[in-house]
């Protein structure tokens, strides 16, 4: 559970005008995109950024179609993936609406972790889904606050450069991570305990959700260790 401190301070951000002005651009470029495209889906990871999004387009299109990858129990234990897909549900999200895919390997645990192939059946479902679907836009949680190359790449709110299967919309892109508790809390939106877990010891400002154990990402999350040891034989 989020201390109250913490939650003191995001309902006191949601109330400031610049919150306010960051969710009604947020929501003017949501509509943008329905006006524009005919068929958008949405992409959940589960994490706080697509909590927020998930939440702020439920509320202009309800009947979104959400796409959900299974990345497999090499990297989300599966505890905590089953945790994100009750709560799209929770978010609202309808069952024949919610889309789970998940990698090869997932039915086979046994098999030797090989990340390309993992990359490679992703994009192959989604690509898949996506001509059969005839989905044409994406809603993304990308915000230009996280990493140099986001910071490239959702300079503007759509993104249309033509190595994109379709056109990607990141209605958060100036959305700082104040902001985005700031939606969860004041709207009661059900997020991954996982960061409870880690924002008592790193803070709810450098908290969030990656692969556990990856090499990548080790300087972020190098606590995994102690918090949680029971995923690290996974």
């Amino acid at each position: 559970m989020m201390p109250d401190k913490w939650k003191r301070t995001f309902i006191m951000w949601s109330n400031t005008d610049e919150y306010e002005k960051k969710v009604i651009e947020a929501n003017k470029i949501i509509k943008d995109c329905f006006n524009q495209f005919k068929n958008p889906y949405l992409a959940f990871s589960g994490g706080k950024d697509s909590v927020a999004m998930l939440h702020l387009v439920l509320q202009i299109m309800p009947d979104i179609p959400v796409w959900l990858w299974d990345h497999g129990p090499y990297l989300i234990p599966r505890s905590m993936q089953n945790e994100i897909e009750e709560n799209a549900k929770n978010q609202g999200v309808k069952i024949k609406n919610l889309f789970v895919r998940t990698s090869g390997q997932l039915n086979n645990p046994d098999a030797r972790w090989d990340y390309m192939r993992w990359y490679r059946t992703f994009f192959s479902n989604l690509s898949t889904l996506i001509d059969t679907k005839k989905w044409d836009c994406v809603f993304l949680g990308i915000r230009r606050e996280e990493s140099g190359a986001r910071k490239i790449r959702a300079r503007d709110p759509f993104n249309y450069t033509i190595d994109r299967k379709i056109p990607q919309c990141y209605p958060l892109h100036e959305w700082t991570w104040r902001d985005v508790w700031a939606c969860i809390i004041s709207n009661n939106l059900p997020y991954l305990s996982h960061y409870d877990t880690y924002g008592a010891v790193q803070g709810y400002d450098k908290t969030r959700l990656c692969t556990f154990f990856d090499d990548e990402f080790q300087h972020k999350n190098s606590i995994d260790g102690i918090l949680m040891p029971e995923f690290r034989n996974l």
